[in-house]
This record gives structure tokens, C-alpha cells and sequence, in this order.
């Protein structure tokens, strides 16, 4: 996978994010016992459904019947944290698990484009295009409607069909998500440069922000939040803008 096309990943990825304040969980306990329990869960299958699922703290704490809920949550941090993966990112690291119902999706995603889109036999290059365009289209919808777009599914593709303007905020962000997500299937074998992101960056968020002189820039403070504003809680706070500074 190229790096644009990675960056299309984690774009899509940060737009299903929830806005609502994530419980915080406990931190896992470290000893023999929570070894044993890891292998039990394991043997008995009990493990195999939670880990599909992917379940969260918030979930897990009610699951537990034969062990405390810490336990159990230990047992299943263990279990991932073992079969994790580490990537660098910057002065950042993270870590990711995939699991058993990841690879047989994404197995059952594959052969599905694979015999579609990748396919010579019935589909001509025009309807290929077509069809592509058509999912970005649909993608960029549902991507708005989910950042806070409001406007009718009718009207948006009207909009892009047609090439209309845009009328409002709520149309440019469709109008946006389309054209960015456009550029980066077009581009999708290109090196993501910092020339490139902020191009990108310039694309999603035209006459979107309150000042333009924004688009296509690192920011330069750290005035920035990501707010619940039910609770008038922080529920981000992106890293210091000194860790952005590209030498």
C-alpha cells in the first residue's frame, strides 16, 4: 500500500471517530494469574468473540462472570498485546492488533473488487470509472453527513453531477470530500511529501475554515481542542505544534 493510500486510510478512518467523551479504562493488571486467565478464555473460546468484536472497556466490564472485570479486561489487553504490531510515527508510537475477523473481512473485501473492479471479463473501462466515481460520490456524502453536513443525499449528487457551486458550508464540505477523495484514488501511488499533505489539506478544507489563509498549512499554535460541547469536556488534544515543525 502507497503512503497516499495510506493517508486515504486513516482520512476515512478519523471521519467515524464519535464525538461523544470515551470512558477511560483502567489500567491492566500485570501478573501470573492474568496469564492463566488469558489461556482459559483462549481454550474455552470466550476470548475469540470479544477479540472479533474488538469490545472497548465500556463493554468488557460487563462480560465478566467467573473473574472481576479488571481481570478480565487484563486478560484481553495481554491477549492483544501480544499479537500487536508497532508503528513509528514521528516522535509517536502506536500499536494495532489484527485480528481473525479483520484478515477473513478484508479476505472476503478483496476477492469482492477483485472480481469487480479489477475484472476484464463483462465490465468495460467506462462503466469501471463510472462505478468508482460513483462510490467516491457516496463516500463523500456519508462522510460529510457524518462530520455534520446537512443537505439531502439528492441534492448533494445534483450538486456534483451537475457542477453546481456550492451554497453553503454544508455543500462545500460534500463538494470537498469529493474532490479530495478524487485526487488522492488518482494519485494513490504517489509518495505522500509534505508538499503533497498540504495540498491535500488545502483541498479538504476550501472556504471551510475561518480564516482561509489556513488552508494548506501547518498550523503555527496550539490553540486547537477537539470539544465535547454537551459536557464542556476535552476529548483531544492534538500534539504540541513544535513536534510539526518539518526540518
Amino acid at each position: 500500500m502507497s503512503k497516499i493510500s495510506r493517508f486515504l486510510f486513516i482520512f476515512e478512518f478519523y471521519s467515524f471517530i464519535d464525538s461523544r467523551m470515551i470512558e477511560q479504562a483502567p489500567q491492566r493488571e500485570k501478573s501470573d494469574n492474568i496469564l492463566s486467565l488469558m489461556v482459559k478464555f483462549q481454550i474455552n473460546g470466550s476470548l475469540q468473540k470479544i477479540q472479533d468484536e474488538y469490545l472497548y472497556w465500556d463493554k468488557i466490564k460487563y462480560k465478566a462472570n467467573d473473574c472481576t472485570p479488571l481481570e478480565l479486561w487484563s486478560a484481553i489487553k495481554l491477549d492483544r498485546y501480544l499479537k500487536s504490531k508497532k508503528v513509528n510515527f514521528h516522535s509517536y508510537n502506536f500499536h494495532f492488533v489484527i485480528t481473525d475477523y479483520i484478515q477473513k473481512s478484508l479476505h472476503q473485501f478483496d476477492m469482492h473488487i477483485g472480481g469487480t473492479l479489477g475484472s476484464n471479463i463483462g465490465i468495460s473501462e467506462t462503466d469501471k470509472t463510472k462505478f468508482i466515481i460513483s462510490s467516491i460520490m457516496e463516500e463523500a456524502i456519508s462522510s460529510s453527513q457524518m462530520e455534520g453536513a446537512i443537505t439531502t443525499r439528492k441534492k448533494a449528487k445534483e450538486m456534483i453531477q451537475q457542477e453546481k457551486k456550492p451554497k453553503n458550508k454544508s455543500e462545500q464540505m460534500i463538494l470537498n470530500n469529493f474532490i479530495t477523495m478524487k485526487y488522492i484514488v488518482q494519485n494513490k501511488n504517489e509518495d505522500l511529501t509534505i508538499d503533497n499533505l498540504l495540498y491535500i489539506h488545502k483541498l479538504i478544507t476550501n472556504n471551510t475554515l475561518e480564516d482561509v489563509e489556513d488552508e494548506g498549512k501547518f498550523r503555527d499554535n496550539d490553540d486547537v481542542h477537539v470539544i465535547n460541547y454537551t459536557k464542556s469536556e476535552i476529548v483531544h488534544t492534538p500534539p504540541c505544534v513544535l513536534t510539526l515543525i518539518v526540518s
